[in-house]
């Protein structure tokens, strides 16, 4: 099949856009990675990193592969034109992950506040990144349900270019205009 063929059909111009999108976001956390090493120095980005870590395990534990089974459901209840289920299964998702974002969160912060003369500088840096695990499980919940619907595009799209974009575009403002630390840095 020529690209020409693969692109007219709706299913190749999907798979060409999800590539196009995933290139984009590794290439936007490239320079932001880049940008940030350069900036903060192998501690200040030690720091940045670990923190990054640990908020990702976070996010983990508060999303609890939900967005995999909405996949799975979602798609079920709409092709058999269930769309109360489809409904009570998304409120069921948000609810419970809600409440999991939270209390990683609030588990993270409450270690972070217990011991921070153990954690020093790294502690004060994951107490400001833990505070985006809600809006993380936020993103991963909207793309299990996209992805259930069939709109597999749209669903990456928040994960892939909003995420990496913003962060690029915040950090390049803190180095313009103000002194990129790594607590400023997990802001972006």
């Amino acid at each position: 099949m020529n690209l020409r063929a693969y692109w007219q059909d709706s299913q190749g111009r999907s798979g060409l856009a999800t590539i196009a999108m995933r290139f984009s976001g590794v290439a936007l956390a490239f320079v932001t990675m880049l940008l940030l090493g350069r900036n903060l120095g192998t501690e200040g980005y030690g720091i940045y990193a670990g923190a990054v870590s640990v908020t990702g395990l976070a996010t983990y534990l508060g999303k609890l592969s939900i967005e995999s089974q909405l996949v799975r459901y979602v798609a079920a209840y709409i092709a058999t034109e269930r769309f109360d289920l489809a409904h009570g299964v998304l409120k069921f998702s948000i609810i419970v992950t809600a409440l999991c974002a939270l209390a990683a969160t609030l588990l993270v912060w409450g270690v972070s506040y217990r011991w921070p003369q153990i954690l020093g500088p790294f502690g004060a840096a994951v107490t400001i990144a833990v505070a985006i695990i809600p809006a993380m499980v936020g993103v991963a919940i909207a793309n299990g349900a996209l992805r259930g619907m069939g709109h597999y595009v749209l669903a990456f799209f928040p994960h892939y270019i909003l995420m990496h974009g913003t962060n690029l575009a915040l950090i390049v403002v803190l180095l313009a205009f103000a002194r990129l630390d790594p607590t400023a840095a997990l802001l972006a």
